[in-house]
């Protein structure tokens, strides 16, 4: 199914890239990849989403894929990011729609939902450690190989030097170690995101995501469980069911909203590693269904 580009422009904001596929007429969902992705992850999903009849807006977050970086001096907190992509839609004037986001997508798809919770009408959160979210113990020496990459990018310009001219070197680490489906994310696909993040400033920009991470922690942990029925996905062999039991330590009524699913056979890449089964889960979900 085709699709078509666009550019958005939010007031004083970066432009922000994405496509869009599906009815005009239809309910919308906006999808959010993360780091060290673009929207080309969500290359799978486009068609299956169209097709079952959503208006499907997947969207470069600021400074990622063709999005903008924010301007200099501005923090990559998450509620900062959630404005700036919900002014975006805005603009659309889409007033309503469901969010899906992956990895760092997921964190911003969570602050969009809190900060926005009358235009947000479902929330997808999908293998996101989010800040002030996710257990503690997750991020523990124990964890490492999961998680280095939170303490490595949140240094003042080490990661910089250390990967540039290396950046597929770099990712390939990550999709070899976090994926299990090895054909799930191919070496095509792999140039498309090292060219991406191969731009000036774009590595910077997507470690400014992880040094923000204390303010974006503060944030969530200030913040009230979004309102909206939340679906918690999980890899069967890495993130697991652990988000979805965070956001249920949040919940007034445990259970009432937050729903979750632990998907087998896959890893952390879960649109990429097994397309069928993700929209078998989230089709459902957006449809109506709780869990």
């Amino acid at each position: 199914m085709s699709h078509q580009s666009l550019t958005l422009h939010p007031p004083g904001g970066p432009a922000i890239a994405g496509v869009e596929a599906g009815p005009a007429d239809g309910p919308a969902v906006i999808l959010l990849a993360g780091w060290p992705q673009t929207l080309h992850a969500w290359r799978h999903m486009l068609p299956r989403l169209a097709a079952a009849g959503w208006r499907v807006i997947a969207l470069d977050p600021p400074g990622l894929g063709d999005s903008d970086p924010l301007p200099a001096g501005h923090a990559y907190d998450t509620a900062t990011v959630a404005d700036v992509l919900a002014a975006a839609v805005a603009s659309l004037g889409v007033e309503t729609y469901a969010v899906v986001g992956h990895d760092v997508g997921a964190w911003i798809a969570y602050a969009w939902a809190v900060r926005h919770p009358r235009a947000v009408s479902r929330l997808c959160v999908a293998e996101g450690a989010i800040p002030g979210i996710m257990p503690d113990a997750a991020f523990g020496i124990a964890n490492a190989a999961r998680v280095f990459q939170f303490y490595f990018h949140a240094v003042e310009g080490l990661p910089e030097v250390l990967t540039e001219g290396r950046e597929h070197l770099y990712f390939d680490w990550f999709f070899n170690a976090k994926t299990r489906v090895p054909s799930a994310i191919s070496p095509a696909d792999r140039a498309i995101y090292a060219a991406s993040y191969r731009r000036p400033g774009r590595m910077s920009a997507g470690f400014a995501y992880y040094r923000a991470v204390p303010v974006s922690s503060a944030q969530n942990r200030a913040a009230t469980l979004p309102p909206m029925p939340i679906l918690a996905l999980g890899g069967e062999a890495s993130v697991g069911g652990s988000l979805h039991r965070g956001l249920l330590a949040q919940d007034a009524v445990p259970g009432a909203k937050v729903s979750g699913h632990v998907m087998p056979g896959v890893g952390h890449f879960l649109p990429e590693e097994d397309p069928e089964g993700f929209a078998v889960v989230v089709l459902p979900f957006l449809d109506g269904a709780e869990g």
